[in-house]
């Protein structure tokens, strides 16, 4: 489930930068954290977000070489 979940959730689009896109997708999910009541779905938005801010990371560090 949690790979179907994470596969759904990572299928997209986008123009400009990665990292600004990661970052607001990881808005996103602290905002919809923040009602979330079940412990699960709780567990996997934090797992994701930990997934995020490392691909956020890494793609900033790529923009840079870039010259973005």
């Amino acid at each position: 489930m949690r790979r179907t979940l994470t596969a759904n959730f990572s299928a997209e689009g986008w123009v400009g930068p990665e990292s600004l896109h990661l970052q607001n997708k990881e808005q996103e999910l602290l905002n919809f954290l923040e009602e979330e009541e079940n412990e699960n779905v709780r567990r996997w938005i934090n797992q994701y977000v930990s997934e995020i801010e490392e691909r956020v990371e890494s793609a900033r560090i790529a923009e840079e070489r870039e010259d973005f």
